[in-house]
């Protein structure tokens, strides 16, 4: 497809067609929860026609012989309501906002974040991956068909045979995400690739729609407009973690950077692993959990760990530390 070819060229940090982290880590392997008893067959009351995925009667394939995710909490609740909003105070922005635009109507332009020439493979492929999208948008293509839907394709994390047909945003980052293993129990998994999405859908389509769905935390600082620095910098949580790190970015390779971040990583979710997602028995469609997309974008539910203190003590003041 025309969206493969776009992407080929520019997501090969390993071997072609490998998808590697993902496929050996599958949650779709039993139809019951690991306690031994059957899965609960109401429907969150979030969406009237979704339901947890593995409900008694549905038939999932079963992809490769892996153990499930851990389960770290009991079951949702059947009577689970919530509001998600997608509109946020802007109050903390606005002094930003006044500073870069003349016009604070409009959004940030992502174009004016600065960035230095890529310093890592993953800093390749961001920036490779939304020049491309840029060339694509001179050449006529729609902006909607570039960014693709607004939500994630999560489907990808539990049947890596639907890769190849995501669109190139959720493809690209389930790729990039494969290759760091550490990462592997699926709510971080899932709050990591959703606050990159919304990051880069925003890279590639800077509309006001798109900036607002940002989490307040996940947008860009003033310091990321006026000081040169990495391009992968821009896709980590908490702000004031990315203002340390941009103002002094050479003392922070990448390589130092991923292990101490990907094994101590949690979102706190304290359900189910596998109730970050929903499954739609009718259509065999998979969405984020909206009661989890409320939890992950509170900054104060993502922590990381005594490695991570450890091996950046500057940077600790600046997260929720967790014990493991």
């Amino acid at each position: 497809s025309s969206w493969q070819a776009a992407i080929d060229p520019i997501t090969s940090l390993g071997p072609s067609n490998t998808y590697y982290a993902f496929v050996s880590h599958n949650p779709v392997e039993r139809q019951r929860d690991i306690s031994g008893h059957e899965p609960n067959p109401g429907p969150i009351a979030v969406r009237a026609d979704f339901g947890f995925f593995g409900n008694e009667g549905q038939e999932l394939p079963v992809i490769g012989q892996a153990p499930e995710y851990r389960r770290r909490g009991p079951p949702l609740p059947a009577d689970s309501h919530i509001t998600l909003t997608t509109s946020h105070p802007q109050a903390s922005t606005q002094a930003y906002r006044t500073s870069i635009l003349n016009d604070v109507s409009l959004p940030p332009n992502p174009a004016m974040i600065n960035n230095v020439p890529p310093t890592c493979p993953l800093d390749d492929l961001l920036l490779g991956f939304v020049a491309e999208r840029k060339l694509r948008a001179s050449e006529g293509v729609p902006i909607c068909e570039l960014a693709g839907p607004a939500d994630l394709d999560v489907s990808c994390l539990l049947r890596p045979e639907r890769i190849p047909y995501s669109h190139p945003v959720s493809r690209i980052l389930i790729d990039i995400h494969s290759k760091f293993p550490e990462l592997s129990s699926l709510p971080e998994q899932v709050a990591s690739l959703y606050a990159m999405h919304v990051v880069l859908r925003w890279q590639v389509a800077p509309t006001r729609e798109n900036y607002d769905r940002l989490p307040e935390w996940m947008r860009p600082t003033p310091l990321q407009f006026s000081t040169p620095h990495s391009a992968w910098l821009d896709y980590l949580p908490w702000p004031r973690v990315r203002d340390m790190m941009v103002a002094n970015y050479r003392s922070y390779p990448f390589d130092d950077w991923f292990i101490p971040y990907t094994t101590s990583l949690s979102i706190n979710w304290p359900y189910d692993d596998n109730d970050t997602i929903l499954s739609d028995p009718a259509s065999d469609e998979m969405s984020i959990n909206p009661l989890f997309e409320q939890h992950l974008r509170k900054l104060n539910n993502w922590s990381l760990g005594p490695a991570f203190a450890q091996a950046h003590p500057e940077l600790a003041e600046c997260v929720r530390i967790e014990a493991n």
